[in-house]
Formats: structure tokens, sequence, C-alpha cells
């Protein structure tokens, strides 16, 4: 006796689950890459007077001195600060956003920038 075939929306859920993990593996390693692995990197959006302040902070524990340049999905006008190493920079990339979450993106890279 032979065995059916499993139904075509099986095969599908199965095969958009695998994709979907695929994807957000990449998406990692994508974010990884980008920035030295010693750069350390958290969002604030604490609520002041009459909005949302969105502060990237950055912290460098690499043995030198690194540029990064931050944008965020409410602004993406690239800022690009440097950071000594062993010390930490706040970054203010909105002040008084109705906006209390936001992503940043960093992108870190050793040395003076350009």
């Amino acid at each position: 006796m032979s065995r059916p075939f499993p139904k075509a929306s099986n095969l599908a859920v199965v095969a958009g689950v695998a994709l979907a993990v695929l994807g957000a593996t990449a998406a990692v390693a994508r974010a990884a890459s980008s920035r030295a692995n010693c750069v350390e990197v958290r969002t604030e959006a604490p609520y002041r007077n009459a909005g949302y302040d969105h502060i990237v902070h950055l912290t460098n524990d690499c043995g030198v001195a690194v540029s990064c340049t931050v944008t965020t999905d409410v602004n993406p006008e690239p800022t690009t600060v440097e950071v000594a190493a062993g010390e930490a920079v706040d970054v203010l990339t909105w002040r008084g956003s109705p906006a209390w979450e936001f992503a940043a993106t960093v992108e870190c890279r050793y040395g003076a920038a350009p």
C-alpha cells in the first residue's frame, strides 16, 4: 500500500516557516556584521515635556576608537559620532516625538570617520 502525499497546504506551511527562520537568521547576521562586535547599542525613548526623546546609547568596549553612523526609522538622516575606546556616547536622534517606540540602525567601523 502506498503512502499518500502530504497535503499541499501542509507543505506550504512548512516551507513558509523554514523561509521565515532562514530570513531571520540572515537579518541577524547582517546586523552583526555591520557593527564592530565590541560596540554595545541600546535605545531609549524617555518622555520629556512635549513628547518622547529618541536616544541611542553607544558603549565602545573595543581597544580602539570607532566611528559610528546612527539612523532610525523615525529620523533616517545619518548622524556620525566618534566613540573613544572604553567610552560611551549618547546620540539624540529626535526630540519631542509623538512615537514612544523606534528602531535604530547603527554601523560602526574601527578608526576615525573618513
